[in-house]
């Protein structure tokens, strides 16, 4: 099974369909896709799977996503 994550945009690089970012999760980074996300921006916090930004959410909604992340 497969589970989205949330984490926050760092460095961006790249354009259209190649902009991709590092992510932060907690002391973990990753680098992931912005191609289905070309909103997103450095500071924003997104869900991400699979190596892709899937949604930009609002930091109150990171907290949440944790807290059912950790308990399931």
């Amino acid at each position: 099974m497969c589970v989205a994550i949330a984490g926050q945009v760092g460095h961006v690089t790249g354009e259209g369909i190649e902009r991709r970012a590092v992510v932060t999760v907690g002391q973990v980074q990753r680098e992931v896709s912005l191609a289905l996300l070309p909103e997103a921006a450095a500071g924003d916090w997104v869900i991400f799977q699979s190596g892709f930004a899937l949604r930009t959410v609002a930091p109150e909604e990171v907290e949440e996503w944790n807290a059912l992340i950790e308990g399931s």
